[in-house]
């Protein structure tokens, strides 16, 4: 074997190892794994990431240099193995990847998209990175977590009822209040979603996971206004903190907002009503006859019910799902949904030149890392929201989205 294709195959195994332990990290994050074994599982991808490189370099290197005897023993049919299946890996992955990154977006682009960029800085001119690690990584070259994207997209939906053309909701998804950016940086964060000025506000998320940061909620997702209500969901980290049901019971009780979890909320065009059905709004009965949107929340896998809706899409609804995780989309296409709003993803938090993303906690890996995508009937929407555990954000900024509906002129 020449040296040339010793170098080619070592290549391609590393390709099939990272390829590997990066779509382990991915599966392990986007199922509804308990914290501890989550962190332990994470460390041991790690590890394995690291570590399994040099013993197969040193297992190549040396193993064919011992005496044919040993060198048939069984101990060298796992190293062998493995190389085969890094080797497949790296067969396949490739492509799947090249599809993924090039088709990213799913062909269905807006109609429109401006894009404003707001420098976040505190009034008084003290420092929003809190912690050792935090102030560290806002000394990256390029790092944007101090620089926030408020986005307008004007979406073709198709089936909308003439009622919804131009109706506006903003996105808002993954802010992770957790005391490492201080109070001031999500206080800017409301200040620039409220002056989106939308008919309804919907956050998909991974609000809150510190309980010293429940005293954020009042004075920064209780400001957010919409003449139709501003309406939520929980996310996996939301969990995380043991008090989640508090911070269920704030967000209700004291910020005004609807939480929409396993249910399906009807709310009705009038921009002088709120969303109906429950808290947060005035109860009323629906009439199908006149045009209702129909609200859900998937809190799916982490927490459920899933909603139900009770009769199939009529002519005059317009169905929107809110969920943590673009994962439901299937769930979205089974229950004829016509726009999915998500989070989740970040939009990979780190993304590389030409590379693009690579680590998304997504049963799909980096397919619905952020944008829109079309997966008949439903339109998704990722959103590469605020925050995150750690406070670093390379090609891809925090973002906070406007979306304006539109009917598409048939063709």
């Amino acid at each position: 074997m020449t040296l040339l294709t010793e170098c080619a195959l070592a290549a391609l195994a590393l390709l099939g190892h990272f390829s590997l332990c990066v779509s382990l990290h991915n599966w392990l994050h986007a199922m509804p794994i308990p914290p501890k074994l989550m962190k332990a599982s994470t460390i041991l991808v790690f590890l394995f990431l690291v570590l399994a490189p040099p013993a197969l370099a040193a297992w190549w290197l040396f193993a064919w240099g011992w005496p044919a005897g040993l060198r048939a023993a069984s101990f060298h049919y796992l190293p062998f193995g493995y190389l085969c299946v890094t080797w497949a890996i790296a067969a396949v992955a490739t492509p799947v990847w090249v599809f993924q990154r090039w088709g990213e977006g799913g062909g269905k682009p807006s109609l429109t998209n401006r894009t404003t960029r707001h420098p976040l800085s505190s009034p008084d001119g003290s420092p929003l990175a809190r912690g050792f690690a935090t102030t560290l990584l806002q000394r990256i070259p390029g790092n944007q977590t101090m620089e926030l994207w408020a986005q307008t997209k004007e979406l073709p939906i198709f089936d909308l009822p003439p009622t919804f053309d131009g109706l506006t909701i903003t996105h808002l998804t993954d802010l992770h209040m957790m005391d490492h950016l201080a109070l001031p940086y999500f206080q800017q964060v409301i200040d620039i979603t409220n002056a989106l000025k939308s008919d309804l506000v919907a956050v998909t998320g991974d609000i809150v996971e510190r309980p010293q940061c429940l005293s954020w909620l009042a004075p920064t997702l209780g400001r957010l206004t919409a003449p139709l209500g501003v309406f939520f969901i929980f996310g996996n980290h939301d969990y995380r903190m043991k008090a989640w049901a508090q911070a269920r019971r704030l967000l209700v009780e004291e910020c005004g907002l609807v939480d929409a979890l396993g249910r399906v909320v009807d709310v009705f065009p009038s921009p002088t009503r709120r969303g109906a059905g429950g808290e947060g709004g005035t109860a009323m009965q629906a009439d199908l006859s006149n045009p209702v949107l129909k609200l859900a929340g998937n809190e799916l896998p982490w927490a459920g019910p899933a909603p139900q809706f009770e009769d199939p899409r009529q002519p005059s609804e317009f169905r929107l799902l809110l969920s943590h995780t673009p994962d439901n989309i299937r769930w979205a296409q089974a229950n004829d949904v016509q726009l999915m709003l998500a989070g989740h993803t970040h939009g990979g938090q780190i993304r590389f030149p030409v590379i693009g993303p690579v680590v998304c906690p997504s049963y799909y890996g980096v397919k619905y890392a952020a944008g829109l995508f079309y997966e008949p009937p439903t339109l998704l929407h990722v959103c590469r929201g605020i925050s995150g555990e750690q406070a670093i954000r390379l090609n891809c900024a925090p973002e906070v989205t406007k979306l304006i509906l539109r009917r598409p002129p048939r063709t």
